[in-house]
Protein backbone atom coordinates (compact mmCIF):
# COMPACT_ATOMS: atom_id res chain seq x y z
CA UNK A 1 0.00 0.00 0.00
CA UNK A 2 2.89 2.38 0.74
CA UNK A 3 4.21 1.75 -2.76
CA UNK A 4 0.80 2.51 -4.26
CA UNK A 5 0.53 5.74 -2.23
CA UNK A 6 4.01 6.83 -3.30
CA UNK A 7 3.04 6.10 -6.92
CA UNK A 8 0.02 8.40 -6.58
CA UNK A 9 2.16 11.20 -5.15
CA UNK A 10 4.69 10.94 -8.00
CA UNK A 11 1.89 10.68 -10.56
CA UNK A 12 0.33 13.94 -9.35
CA UNK A 13 3.76 15.58 -9.26
CA UNK A 14 4.42 14.58 -12.87
CA UNK A 15 0.99 15.77 -13.98
CA UNK A 16 1.61 19.18 -12.38
CA UNK A 17 4.94 19.38 -14.20
CA UNK A 18 3.16 18.59 -17.48
CA UNK A 19 0.51 21.22 -16.74
CA UNK A 20 3.16 23.91 -16.42
CA UNK A 21 5.59 22.91 -19.16
CA UNK A 22 3.02 21.90 -21.79
CA UNK A 23 0.38 24.57 -21.16
CA UNK A 24 3.01 27.33 -20.83
CA UNK A 25 0.46 29.62 -19.18
CA UNK A 26 1.12 32.95 -17.57
CA UNK A 27 -1.05 33.41 -14.47
CA UNK A 28 -2.32 36.79 -13.34
CA UNK A 29 -2.67 35.75 -9.70
CA UNK A 30 -2.70 32.71 -7.42
CA UNK A 31 -6.40 32.02 -7.97
CA UNK A 32 -5.78 31.92 -11.72
CA UNK A 33 -3.14 29.23 -11.11
CA UNK A 34 -5.36 27.32 -8.66
CA UNK A 35 -8.42 27.14 -10.91
CA UNK A 36 -6.52 26.29 -14.10
CA UNK A 37 -4.52 23.54 -12.37
CA UNK A 38 -7.70 22.07 -10.87
CA UNK A 39 -9.40 22.04 -14.28
CA UNK A 40 -6.38 20.41 -15.90
CA UNK A 41 -6.16 17.62 -13.31
CA UNK A 42 -9.93 17.07 -13.38
CA UNK A 43 -9.88 16.66 -17.15
CA UNK A 44 -7.22 13.93 -17.17
CA UNK A 45 -9.82 11.25 -17.89
CA UNK A 46 -7.37 8.34 -17.72
CA UNK A 47 -6.34 9.36 -14.19
CA UNK A 48 -9.85 9.54 -12.70
CA UNK A 49 -8.84 12.19 -10.17
CA UNK A 50 -11.42 13.86 -7.98
CA UNK A 51 -10.20 17.39 -7.26
CA UNK A 52 -11.26 19.46 -4.24
CA UNK A 53 -10.65 23.22 -3.93
CA UNK A 54 -10.27 25.15 -0.65
CA UNK A 55 -10.27 21.99 1.49
CA UNK A 56 -10.74 23.13 5.09
CA UNK A 57 -9.24 21.48 8.17
CA UNK A 58 -9.54 22.90 11.73
CA UNK A 59 -6.04 23.43 13.13
CA UNK A 60 -7.28 21.87 16.37
CA UNK A 61 -7.07 18.53 14.51
CA UNK A 62 -3.28 18.86 14.21
CA UNK A 63 -0.84 18.36 17.05
CA UNK A 64 1.44 21.30 17.88
CA UNK A 65 0.27 23.53 15.05
CA UNK A 66 2.59 26.53 15.53
CA UNK A 67 0.55 29.34 13.93
CA UNK A 68 -2.38 31.19 15.46
CA UNK A 69 -4.99 30.17 12.91
CA UNK A 70 -8.32 28.44 13.46
CA UNK A 71 -8.44 26.66 10.11
CA UNK A 72 -6.21 25.53 7.26
CA UNK A 73 -7.61 25.98 3.78
CA UNK A 74 -5.65 23.65 1.50
CA UNK A 75 -5.57 25.11 -2.00
CA UNK A 76 -6.23 21.86 -3.82
CA UNK A 77 -6.62 18.18 -2.86
CA UNK A 78 -6.40 15.33 -5.38
CA UNK A 79 -8.35 12.20 -4.42
CA UNK A 80 -8.14 8.77 -6.02
CA UNK A 81 -9.21 5.35 -4.68
CA UNK A 82 -9.58 6.68 -1.14
CA UNK A 83 -6.10 8.24 -1.07
CA UNK A 84 -5.34 11.95 -1.07
CA UNK A 85 -2.61 14.35 -2.19
CA UNK A 86 -3.00 17.86 -0.72
CA UNK A 87 -1.38 20.55 -2.87
CA UNK A 88 -0.44 23.96 -1.50
CA UNK A 89 0.22 26.76 -4.00
CA UNK A 90 2.35 29.87 -3.86
CA UNK A 91 2.41 32.30 -6.77
CA UNK A 92 4.64 35.36 -6.49
CA UNK A 93 4.98 38.01 -9.16
CA UNK A 94 7.23 40.91 -9.99
CA UNK A 95 6.46 43.65 -12.50
CA UNK A 96 6.30 42.63 -16.13
CA UNK A 97 8.49 44.26 -18.78
CA UNK A 98 7.07 47.30 -20.56
CA UNK A 99 5.03 46.29 -23.58
CA UNK A 100 4.04 42.86 -22.22
CA UNK A 101 0.83 41.75 -23.93
CA UNK A 102 -1.75 39.12 -23.13
CA UNK A 103 -4.96 38.19 -24.90
CA UNK A 104 -8.55 38.73 -23.79
CA UNK A 105 -11.59 37.93 -25.97
CA UNK A 106 -9.26 37.51 -28.93
CA UNK A 107 -7.75 40.98 -28.57
CA UNK A 108 -4.25 41.96 -27.38
CA UNK A 109 -4.18 43.52 -23.92
CA UNK A 110 -1.51 45.25 -21.84
CA UNK A 111 -0.56 42.63 -19.23
CA UNK A 112 1.73 44.81 -17.12
CA UNK A 113 -1.07 46.87 -15.60
CA UNK A 114 -2.82 43.96 -13.88
CA UNK A 115 0.19 42.05 -12.50
CA UNK A 116 1.33 43.10 -9.04
CA UNK A 117 4.92 43.68 -8.03
CA UNK A 118 4.59 41.74 -4.79
CA UNK A 119 8.18 42.14 -3.50
CA UNK A 120 8.59 40.96 0.17
CA UNK A 121 10.56 37.94 -1.10
CA UNK A 122 11.58 37.14 2.49
CA UNK A 123 7.94 36.50 3.40
CA UNK A 124 7.42 34.62 0.13
CA UNK A 125 10.21 32.23 1.11
CA UNK A 126 8.80 31.88 4.61
CA UNK A 127 5.38 31.05 3.15
CA UNK A 128 6.88 28.26 1.05
CA UNK A 129 8.45 26.53 4.06
CA UNK A 130 5.31 27.14 6.14
CA UNK A 131 3.36 25.18 3.53
CA UNK A 132 5.92 22.36 3.69
CA UNK A 133 5.49 22.19 7.48
CA UNK A 134 1.69 22.23 7.20
CA UNK A 135 1.82 19.23 4.88
CA UNK A 136 4.17 17.39 7.25
CA UNK A 137 1.59 17.86 10.02
CA UNK A 138 -1.29 16.76 7.78
CA UNK A 139 0.62 13.67 6.66
CA UNK A 140 1.36 12.77 10.29
CA UNK A 141 -2.32 13.14 11.27
CA UNK A 142 -3.80 11.30 8.27
CA UNK A 143 -0.88 9.01 7.48
CA UNK A 144 -2.98 6.09 6.22
CA UNK A 145 -5.02 8.31 3.89
CA UNK A 146 -2.58 10.94 2.61
CA UNK A 147 -0.14 9.63 0.03
CA UNK A 148 1.98 12.73 0.57
CA UNK A 149 1.65 16.40 -0.17
CA UNK A 150 3.05 18.80 -2.74
CA UNK A 151 4.05 22.44 -2.40
CA UNK A 152 4.04 24.18 -5.78
CA UNK A 153 5.83 27.52 -5.92
CA UNK A 154 5.57 29.45 -9.19
CA UNK A 155 7.02 32.89 -9.93
CA UNK A 156 8.29 35.20 -12.64
CA UNK A 157 10.72 36.63 -10.06
CA UNK A 158 14.07 34.93 -10.57
CA UNK A 159 15.46 36.36 -7.31
CA UNK A 160 13.84 33.51 -5.34
CA UNK A 161 16.34 31.08 -6.86
CA UNK A 162 19.40 33.28 -6.27
CA UNK A 163 21.90 33.00 -3.42
CA UNK A 164 21.57 35.91 -0.95
CA UNK A 165 24.52 38.29 -1.26
CA UNK A 166 25.10 38.10 2.51
CA UNK A 167 24.49 35.40 5.11
CA UNK A 168 23.42 38.19 7.48
CA UNK A 169 20.08 38.79 5.76
CA UNK A 170 17.16 37.99 8.05
CA UNK A 171 15.60 35.42 5.71
CA UNK A 172 18.82 33.47 5.09
CA UNK A 173 17.56 30.27 6.77
CA UNK A 174 14.47 30.29 4.54
CA UNK A 175 16.37 30.39 1.24
CA UNK A 176 15.15 28.21 -1.66
CA UNK A 177 18.29 27.50 -3.68
CA UNK A 178 18.52 24.85 -6.36
CA UNK A 179 20.02 21.55 -5.16
CA UNK A 180 20.82 22.93 -1.69
CA UNK A 181 19.25 20.85 1.10
CA UNK A 182 17.30 22.54 3.90
CA UNK A 183 16.43 20.84 7.19
CA UNK A 184 16.03 21.34 10.93
CA UNK A 185 14.86 24.56 12.58
CA UNK A 186 14.30 27.52 10.29
CA UNK A 187 14.26 30.88 12.03
CA UNK A 188 14.81 34.51 11.28
CA UNK A 189 18.32 35.78 11.92
CA UNK A 190 18.21 38.14 14.88
CA UNK A 191 18.92 41.71 13.81
CA UNK A 192 19.28 40.42 10.27
CA UNK A 193 19.62 42.94 7.47
CA UNK A 194 16.50 43.63 5.40
CA UNK A 195 14.48 41.62 7.90
CA UNK A 196 10.79 41.91 8.62
CA UNK A 197 9.78 42.07 12.27
CA UNK A 198 9.33 38.55 13.59
CA UNK A 199 6.44 38.29 16.05
CA UNK A 200 3.53 35.99 15.28
CA UNK A 201 2.75 34.78 12.70
CA UNK A 202 6.41 34.41 11.65
CA UNK A 203 7.39 31.79 14.23
CA UNK A 204 10.24 29.29 13.80
CA UNK A 205 9.55 26.35 11.49
CA UNK A 206 10.66 22.90 12.66
CA UNK A 207 11.05 20.63 9.65
CA UNK A 208 10.79 16.89 10.21
CA UNK A 209 12.66 16.00 7.02
CA UNK A 210 15.32 17.34 4.69
CA UNK A 211 14.20 19.04 1.48
CA UNK A 212 16.14 19.96 -1.64
CA UNK A 213 14.47 22.49 -3.96
CA UNK A 214 14.78 21.80 -7.68
CA UNK A 215 14.07 24.82 -9.87
CA UNK A 216 12.64 24.37 -13.34
CA UNK A 217 11.46 26.96 -15.84
CA UNK A 218 9.51 27.54 -19.04
CA UNK A 219 8.84 30.43 -21.38
CA UNK A 220 5.19 31.44 -20.98
CA UNK A 221 2.65 32.20 -23.69
CA UNK A 222 3.28 35.95 -23.31
CA UNK A 223 7.05 35.54 -23.49
CA UNK A 224 7.72 35.96 -19.75
CA UNK A 225 10.05 33.37 -18.21
CA UNK A 226 8.44 31.40 -15.39
CA UNK A 227 10.28 29.55 -12.62
CA UNK A 228 8.84 26.83 -10.41
CA UNK A 229 9.59 24.33 -7.63
CA UNK A 230 7.44 21.23 -7.05
CA UNK A 231 8.29 19.92 -3.57
CA UNK A 232 6.93 16.51 -2.52
CA UNK A 233 6.28 16.08 1.24
CA UNK A 234 5.82 12.46 2.36
CA UNK A 235 7.53 12.13 5.77
CA UNK A 236 9.57 9.14 4.55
Amino acid sequence: NLIVMKDLLMCVKNDITDFLTKQKMFFFNERDLQVNLALYLSNLKDKEYKVHLEYHIPTSELNNYPWKENNISIDLVVEKNGEYVPVELKYKTCSLPEGSKSNRFGEPMCAKSIVKNQSAQDLGRYGFWKDVKRLELLKKKYEKKIAGGIVLFVTNDKSYAIQPQKESVGYYNFRMLDAQPISGTLKWKEHGEDCETTPQPYVNIELKNEYTPKWEHYSSEIGVEMYFVIMPVNNQ
